[in-house]
Formats: C-alpha cells, structure tokens, sequence
C-alpha cells in the first residue's frame, strides 16, 4: 500500500525530508562526541591534573565505539555527551561545596542524560550519592536533586507520564529483557565478566586502554579518602556490574562505565610514563599514538567505498538486469541495490521485511534457490552455531550446498597494513561495513 502509484510521489517528499532530519540527527551525534571528548578532559583535569584530562580526552577521541556512534544517527553520543556533563559538574562542586542551586542543577543534566537514552538512569545514584556527600543539607539538597532529576527527564520525555502505561510497560519489559536474555549463550555472571573485560571493552577503545583502565581502578582504590573518590569508585563499579550482567552484543553498551575506565587508563598511563622522567612525555604520546592509529582505522571505514556499495557495483557489472537474486531478508547489512524499489533484479526473499531473521532464513527451506544469492557474515554467522536439525541450519546447509562463492566484500581496520581485529568485533561496530559474500548456483542445482 505504502508504494502505490497513488502515494508514491507524497512518500518520495516524506523520504527526503526524513533524510534533512537524518543529516540534522548525526549532526548531533558529532557535536555531543566532540562535547564529551571535551568534557572527559575536564573531568580528568578535575580529578587529577591537566596532563590526565589531556591524556584521556586523547584516549576516548580515538575509541572504536565512539566514533562509530558519532557517525550514527543514535542517542547514546548525547546520552553520553549529558553524562559527562553532570559527572564534571558534580566532581567539580565537590571540591567547590554543593549548596542547594547546584544540587538542582546536578539532578537537572542527569535527568536530561536520561530522557536521551534511558541508560542515563545508571548515573542517578551517582548524582544522589555525591549530593549527598558534598552538601552541608543533604536532606535538603538531595531532595532538590530528585526534583531536577524527575522534572528534567518528564519535561523532555513527556511520554512517560502522558502514556503512563505504555511507557512503564516498555520500560519493565527493557529490563526484563537485559536480565533475562542471554546472546552469549551464559547467565554466568562470571563469564560476563571475562567477556566484558577481554571482549567487549578491547574492542570499545583498546587493548591498552582496556587493560591499562582495570589496573587504574583497582590503583584508585590507594586513592586519599574523599567524596570524589567515593563517587569514582561507586561510578566504576555500579556501571561495570550492570554492563556485566546485561548479556549485550553491542560495544555501544559500555559507554556508561566508559568514562571512568578512560579515566583511571590515562592516570596509569601518566604514572608509569612519570617514573621514566625524561622521557614521560614521549611514552605518553606513544600511548596516544598507539589509541590514534585503531581509531583512524575505524575511521577509515565511513571514507571508503562500502562493502554494500561494492557488493552493489558487482551486480551491476556482471549480472544481467530482471535475474532473480536472493536474500534472507533486507536489512542495513543489503546492497543498496537489493534494498531499492526500483531495483534492477528480482530480489527474492526468504520472509517480509517484518519477519525476525530467524523465521526469514527459515522460510529457504520451501523455495526454489535462485541463480544468485547474497549473504552477510553478520546475519548468518550465529546460526551456524545452531543444531543441525534447527530449521535455521537446515535452510543454510541447503543454500551453501548448492551455491558457489564467486565474490566477495570486506574491510577490516588496519593502519598501513597491520591489522587492529584479529578477530569478529561486537555487531555494531560490523554495521559500518558488514562483510558481503554473492553466490552463484551451481550448474549440477538446477
């Protein structure tokens, strides 16, 4: 109905306006990863001394997770922007003393933190602790934070309290869904744990930083007593336990213990490199050119030519136009090509759009394979992992037992050659260019 010749022309206008509102959103997205680069250094500087704030803006400038999400139309970059905005305001009013405008001001920017995205709420007890800590009325002050942190989030999340039951049944069922789903295949808290430490955060900024950051927080706890380190601890080890249990896929789910993690890397960094004296300052650059060089590697990727792009230019030039070509199901992993209305090929698909993946891939069971076939690592690596008898395996045994790879699409960062992924990252970071295979049917499956 959506593309009937009635509509066509009013829907064409709809998409390009979506697409000015697009530019506008990642526009957004940029400006809040460059604010939190910015921020982080303050912070740091607030913490420890300027040399540290230099050094951790550096380190998070250059983190794999955050310049993907800053090319992306996605609230976590002005979650996270927000965040970092409430941490520097209370670190820095700890030191100054809270009075009663700052304990509003404070719940205000977290409330705002949360209304971006709702794992803003990690940084509320945070916010509530340090009023607490710091103010010489923390009944008081507290209280007038939890009425920023309320009118902030209500104000700009209207929804909330206008579709009261709708909201809190999503808000319940996105918890539920944290706790309770398991991708890793593991409700080990443990394992989540090893995971998140060796995995998830490696690839979110660095081995260096990744390593050089959990050493720096067991460091902080030598820290002189204080509410500043009581609120950095508290910060650490709240956002660590949540991404730990939460069983996430993405690199992106560890922003919020991200800030600290950098932090405490450029306070190691800075200490090891101090030790060697006159030669502090070329370690800690070192360091930071070690960060850039996996950075400008990622970056790399969204100046390229896309692996959709080229999987697309491929079809163009050897397959002939109105040739029926097949895909599980269209998702951003699909040659653009393969995603148009006006498309050159019969795209023959194993479900709707709207169908889950799994049901899609399950629907090639029952139909007839066509001369061509194109696939993404991302959409059926999983399921390779599945029983043989599963409907999903069966459907991938059957296609890969009747086609042959003529061609394919990938990018892997590197810096001049040397590679930064040994191997498969986490989901979100293959959306900037997810690996393209094109199959042929074999002449003996027809």
């Amino acid at each position: 109905h959506l593309i009937s010749s009635d509509n066509r022309g009013q829907m064409k206008e709809d998409f390009r306006q979506a697409d000015r509102l697009y530019l506008i959103g990642r526009l957004i997205s940029a400006l809040s990863g460059l604010g939190s680069v910015i921020l982080l250094g303050f912070i740091g500087k607030t913490l420890f001394d300027a040399k540290t704030g230099l050094t951790a803006a550096g380190l998070f400038a250059f983190s794999p997770a955050a310049i993907a999400s800053d090319h992306f139309l996605k609230p976590d970059s002005l979650f996270l922007a927000l965040g970092l905005l409430g941490l520097w305001m209370t670190f820095h009013w700890l030191k100054l003393g809270i009075n009663l405008k700052r304990a509003f001001l404070i719940g205000v920017v977290f409330g705002l933190s949360a209304s971006s995205k709702y794992t803003g709420f990690l940084y509320w007890p945070l916010a509530l602790a340090a009023v607490w800590l710091g103010a010489k009325k923390p009944w008081k002050a507290a209280s007038l934070t939890m009425a920023g942190l309320f009118l902030a989030f209500i104000v700009t999340c209207p929804y909330s309290v206008l579709s009261f039951n709708s909201f809190s049944h999503y808000f319940l069922g996105e918890i539920s869904r944290v706790v309770n789903k398991d991708p890793r295949a593991s409700s080990n808290l443990l394992l989540g744990v090893y995971q998140i430490i060796t995995y998830y955060l490696p690839f979110s900024t660095s081995w260096l930083v990744a390593a050089t950051g959990m050493a720096g927080i067991v460091i902080g706890t030598k820290w002189p007593a204080g509410p500043a380190k009581t609120i950095f601890l508290l910060g650490s080890l709240s956002t660590f336990a949540v991404i730990s249990y939460s069983h996430t896929k993405n690199a992106i789910y560890t922003f919020p213990f991200l800030p600290f993690l950098i932090l405490a890397s450029a306070c190691v960094i800075n200490r090891v490199a101090a030790k060697a004296k006159s030669w502090s300052l070329i370690l800690t650059v070192i360091a930071l050119a070690i960060q850039a060089a996996e950075g400008l590697a990622i970056a790399k990727a969204f100046a390229a030519v896309n692996t959709r792009e080229q999987a697309s230019e491929w079809l163009l030039s050897h397959v002939s136009p109105g040739t029926e070509i097949g895909i599980i199901r269209s998702y951003y992993w699909t040659a653009p090509i393969l995603r148009t209305h006006q498309s050159p090929f019969k795209v023959i698909k194993g479900g709707d759009d709207r169908s889950r993946l799994d049901e899609a891939l399950a629907g090639w069971l029952n139909r007839d394979l066509p001369p061509y076939f194109v696939l993404s690592d991302i959409e059926y690596r999983d399921f390779l992992k599945s029983p043989a008898s599963s409907p999903q395996r069966k459907a991938l045994d059957r296609i890969f037992d009747n086609v042959e790879q003529v061609a394919s699409f990938a990018y892997r960062p590197n810096f001049f050659g040397i590679p930064c992924w040994w191997r498969n990252p986490p989901f979100d970071l293959e959306y900037i260019a997810p690996d393209q295979r094109i199959f042929r049917r074999r002449e003996s499956s027809r």
